[in-house]
């Protein structure tokens, strides 16, 4: 989602990441995932609704529109980092 509907430079490599081998330690994998998460935030928070009917070129895929995009990449997003903040909010409330 980056590069296509926010403009990044940056570019899912899906054969390199899932040919990695690990493990990766647990610290790495949380700050890929804030960095994706605030990448994302970065990028929704810009975006105006007006592109949302916009049809992107997708590399290896069909184009699709911003909204389909968007639709498509929340959802994994969501339940990767949503599940901490809701743990952390019940632990802490006020503090999320």
């Amino acid at each position: 989602m980056g590069r296509v509907v926010g403009g990044t430079g940056h570019e899912a490599r899906p054969k390199a990441e899932f040919a990695e081998r690990g493990p990766k330690p647990r610290a790495e994998l949380r700050r890929v995932l804030d960095e994706t998460v605030a990448e994302t935030d970065r990028i929704l928070g810009g975006l105006d609704p007006m592109r949302l009917l916009e049809v992107r070129e997708v590399p290896r895929d069909a184009p699709q529109t911003v909204l389909a995009l968007v639709a498509a990449h929340l959802p994994p997003l969501v339940r990767a980092h949503g599940a901490d903040r809701v743990r952390d909010e019940a632990a802490h409330p006020g503090r999320a």
